[in-house]
């Protein structure tokens, strides 16, 4: 938390279908607002998907780079951010970072 996350999602990590993706576990509080910051460094697409949100939280692109979004977790503990990427654009580096807002 806080802290810059600096990854490269690649063709060895974890399949979800069409995408390849890295797991992040993170600690949050249950109703406070989270400001997510990410970068994707090459050209390809790179998201951060969470269960409780059923979405991408944030989301970068060939054509938009740096994105940052707020979101606010329901319930508090151990949360499991995915960070992925389509299999097409492996490798795919990034830089996130989470903080409460």
């Amino acid at each position: 938390m806080g802290q810059l996350v600096s990854g490269t999602i690649i063709s060895s990590d974890s399949d979800d279908g069409e995408w390849k993706s890295q797991t992040y576990v993170i600690d949050v509080r249950e109703c406070v607002a989270y400001e997510f910051e990410l970068t994707s460094v090459g050209d390809g697409t790179v998201g951060v998907w969470n269960s409780e949100a059923s979405d991408y939280i944030v989301e970068t692109s060939l054509i938009v780079t740096n994105r940052s979004a707020t979101f606010i977790f329901e319930g508090g503990g151990s949360q499991k951010l995915y960070l992925q990427s389509p299999k097409s654009d492996v490798p795919s580096p990034f830089t996130f970072k989470v903080t409460i807002r």
